[in-house]
């Protein structure tokens, strides 16, 4: 909790000065989510580095998740994506405790100092960012969020051991996405999708560009649908037939979200 009930609920004209300033960052931990650029672009080298690390994986995806909080003035809760170094240690080793699956196995729990190091870094790396302060006295506790909203490889991948994994980790995914999704159906996409020969990032960019506007008047998982595009891409999928395809496995009426 960014702000305590005391100084969430009261007026602004009986906040002390330091009261105030906590509130208006407090808020901004909240609203900068609607501003946040949707994409942000890696190449190979750079997703790679991102990813292979565990901790760092982990940082952004509770990060894209985000932490319920109440919106200051008020007493609804809604999803706060800037989070402070210990709520993302708090929440990644809830994951590392319950997770039996990549890349949650791979990690004992994570100490304090080993997650600020990653997060100064990443930092530095462009991937996270600074959203605010919030000061208590000589305290100071800094909220960080992710750059952009989905992270995407600009350059694909075509080593066999590398798809493999990725047509592991498609199939996961779609799974859970759709759990009545049937086997010899995924695969028929993952032939598909292994058959083309195009990076088709671009072409994805341009389509949610251009589409950014509607897409703020629907509820979309937009990590979970990237997740989708990412790995489509990193397989060299380009055929509009893969994308008809897989939209028909999820259920998804392409038609409404136009």
């Amino acid at each position: 909790m960014v702000l305590s009930p005391e100084v969430r609920t009261k007026s602004k004209d009986a906040m002390n000065s330091e009261e105030l300033e906590n509130f208006l960052v407090a808020k901004k931990l909240f609203d900068f989510y609607d501003d946040l650029p949707i994409i942000k672009e890696f190449t190979a080298e750079e997703f790679t580095e991102l990813y292979d690390q565990p901790i760092r994986s982990l940082i952004v995806q509770v990060l894209a998740v985000g932490v319920e909080d109440f919106y200051p003035g008020t007493d609804n809760k809604q999803l706060r994506k800037a989070m402070s170094g210990m709520e993302i240690l708090e929440e990644i080793n809830k994951l590392v405790k319950t997770k039996n699956e990549y890349p949650y196995k791979t990690i004992d729990e994570v100490k304090k100092s080993n997650l600020f190091f990653h997060l100064r870094k990443m930092e530095e790396s462009g991937i996270l960012q600074d959203v605010g302060v919030i000061k208590s006295g000589k305290r100071r506790t800094t909220y960080y969020s992710r750059v952009a909203k989905v992270f995407i490889s600009t350059k694909m991948k075509d080593e066999a051991e590398f798809k493999l994994q990725q047509s592991n980790h498609f199939r996961t995914l779609l799974q859970r996405l759709n759990p009545g999704v049937e086997e010899d159906k995924i695969d028929t996409i993952l032939d598909q999708m292994d058959s083309i020969q195009c990076d088709c990032s671009p072409y994805y960019m341009k389509w949610i560009k251009q589409h950014e506007i509607a897409f703020k008047g629907i509820h979309i998982d937009f990590v979970e649908l990237f997740k989708l595009f990412n790995l489509i891409q990193q397989m060299n999928a380009d055929n509009i037939k893969v994308i008809d395809n897989l939209a028909n496995l999820l259920d998804i009426d392409v038609e409404k979200m136009k």
